[in-house]
């Protein structure tokens, strides 16, 4: 087994553990979408918070 074939098992085996498809990311968005179902990795982390919009309503706070 040469190098690269070592290298390409490592990847296969990865991407079969972890259940994220080997290919292309044209061919992982073609099969989110058959499947209906995230397969590419999410940025880690948290979210980040939607910036607040006015609703046009006010807010009342009590100071001291």
């Amino acid at each position: 087994m040469g190098v690269d074939e070592e290298a390409f098992g490592r990847r296969l085996q990865e991407a079969s553990r972890r259940g994220r498809p080997r290919g292309s990311d044209e061919f992982a968005q073609n099969l989110e979408k058959q499947t209906n179902r995230t397969l590419r990795p999410l940025p880690a982390g948290r979210p980040r918070k939607r910036p607040h919009h006015d609703d046009g309503q006010l807010s009342l706070e009590i100071g001291v």
